[in-house]
């Protein structure tokens, strides 16, 4: 019962990028959602795939059929947007940049359409949220490969993460270089794999997951009194918060528990949802900047709401254009593994 919860990290990430308020809610959003694959990660590996090299195989090949396909149309819309609004792109993003001539336009596409050399916003010039699919890509690899096979591989995971931070620390790095980084984003995808092997260990009732909540958008509130280590501070703060709320939504089976069929349809189409969305709202807000009157654009907010209904309207439509009908390829691929 994960997919109201993706569809709201989505949209902290979306206001974090349109809207100009002093706030950590994209960073804090994308921690979360890597716990959350730790977690699901680790479950579907021990759960359909297993760690035979055939199984490893299969996972991967239907990891590569999730994330790039939509992330394809994404880059192809940014890059045909970007190209028709450049002072708007530019206005808007500063490394949203598009080449002056169509050999440095091929150079971009080969950085960045595999995600080779996107791991930072700067450098995932089209679709800039793209660097977190680069740190994605690679722990589902580690974990398909070691991390997620045993439960003291994950405790081992998350002791060496704690130290990388500790070093990093102590190296006095920025937060910005430890939150885009792969060393700074092991701490939650352990977490989600830790949250895997020890789950029956979490039972967690309905009054400390509301706290959660509360916790969780109580650390939003406090991140305008930080500078730029308290940022950090409050991202790796909102972990425990998140582990708690994802210890306890994994008990909630939709059809046991939601009595509501038309619920149940809306926590998987806006899960459903939450990934187009992540992927191409920096589009929509420079056609939003393009196409708006100036005196509409007095509030960031206005082009925040501007977005939603373009945006998901998109999102539709690369979710049943695109990802259902490769869903059907990545549920062949799953089956064959089951019957191997």
């Amino acid at each position: 019962m994960f997919g109201i919860l993706r569809y709201l990290l989505a949209l902290f990430v979306v206001v974090y990028h349109l809207v100009d308020l002093p706030t950590n809610t994209g960073p804090i959003a994308v921690f979360s959602f890597y716990l959350l694959s730790g977690y699901l990660m680790t479950y579907v590996l021990q759960r359909s795939y297993g760690f035979q090299l055939g199984g490893t195989k299969r996972f991967l090949v239907n990891r590569f059929l999730r994330i790039f396909p939509p992330y394809w149309v994404a880059f192809g819309l940014a890059w045909v947007v970007f190209h028709a609004f450049p002072q708007e792109t530019a206005d808007f993003c500063v490394s949203c940049v598009v080449g002056e001539d169509p050999m440095t336009d091929l150079k971009i596409f080969a950085k960045t359409i595999l995600l080779v050399g996107a791991n930072t916003a700067g450098k995932s010039t089209l679709v800039p949220p793209a660097w977190s699919l680069n740190v994605e890509f690679f722990f589902y690899i580690a974990m398909a490969l070691l991390l997620a096979r045993k439960r003291w591989m994950a405790w081992a995971w998350f002791g060496l993460s704690v130290g990388a931070l500790a070093l990093m620390l102590v190296w006095e790095w920025d937060w910005e270089t430890i939150y885009f980084s792969k060393a700074g984003g092991a701490m939650p995808f352990a977490l989600g794999s830790i949250l895997y092997f020890e789950k029956d260990r979490f039972k967690v009732p309905k009054w400390l997951f509301v706290g959660a909540c509360l916790g969780y958008a109580a650390n939003f509130a406090v991140t305008p009194l930080m500078d730029g280590g308290g940022r950090l501070l409050s991202i790796y703060a909102s972990l425990p918060f998140m582990f708690v709320m994802t210890a306890f939504l994994k008990d909630i089976r939709p059809k046991k528990h939601i009595s509501s069929p038309l619920l149940r349809r809306t926590d998987q189409l806006l899960g459903d949802l939450s990934y187009p969305i992540f992927l191409i709202h920096y589009s929509f807000a420079v056609l939003g900047l393009a196409f708006l009157p100036p005196d509409f654009m007095g509030s960031d907010w206005n082009l925040f709401f501007w977005t939603l209904i373009p945006i998901h309207l998109a999102a539709l439509a690369i979710h049943f254009g695109v990802e259902k009908p490769i869903n059907r390829i990545r549920d062949r691929v799953r089956n064959r593994n089951r019957a191997a």
